[in-house]
């Protein structure tokens, strides 16, 4: 019998974007609030609740094997805190705390670290001139000289956005094998791209 677990069941999910502009009247700048951020795991603390998830439903399954579930949920959580610190650790001397990312999936981590995402795609479509107008314009105010970007997304775009704004294209991939290393990787590449 197969078992199906939503473990992001219980977690408050953010819109697809909440664009830095809402609050000031940009036009074009609302969105559909049904769009929801599904990449919950770019965060070390939404990691954990869907950790217990998992743990509970496998004790739930097979009671037997409970010391194992624990034993590897226990050494998992170890793992998460010390990612967790590390990242903090990078972050710490950051001054400048917003980040440009051409689609919005680091919502989360943003959130969980003290940072915003200014985003080029809203609600998975393409920017508009206008929109891209605005991301400029913020992108100057707020001296960001670093884009980040999926791999799977137009270069042609995002060439012409960074050379606009004088800034260096740095790849990220939210789909990384390694979850931890891909953290720690971004939690770098933020640092770097947003140092003076």
């Amino acid at each position: 019998n197969l078992v199906y677990v939503d473990t992001s069941d219980g977690i408050k999910r953010r819109s697809l974007e909440e664009p830095v502009f809402a609050t000031r009247g940009v036009a074009g700048a609302d969105l559909n609030n049904d769009l929801l951020d599904t990449h919950v795991w770019l965060s070390p603390r939404l990691v954990r609740m869907q950790s217990e998830k998992i743990r509970d439903t496998l004790v739930r399954i097979d009671p037997a094997g409970k010391s194992i579930y624990e034993k590897g949920f226990a050494g998992f959580m170890a793992e998460i805190e010390e990612l967790d610190k590390y990242i903090q650790t990078v972050l710490a001397g950051v001054k400048q705390r917003t980040i440009l990312v051409y689609h919005p999936a680091f919502g989360y981590f943003t959130d969980e670290y003290g940072l915003t995402q200014l985003s080029v795609e809203i609600e998975g479509k393409e920017p508009s001139a206008r929109w891209i107008s605005r991301i400029v314009e913020s992108a100057r105010e707020k001296n960001i000289h670093t884009l980040f970007v999926e791999p799977q997304f137009p270069r042609r775009e995002v060439s012409m956005l960074a050379e606009s704004i004088s800034a260096k294209i740095v790849e990220i991939d939210p789909l990384a094998k390694d979850w931890a290393q891909n953290l720690m990787t971004f939690a770098q590449e933020i640092r770097d791209g947003l140092a003076p």
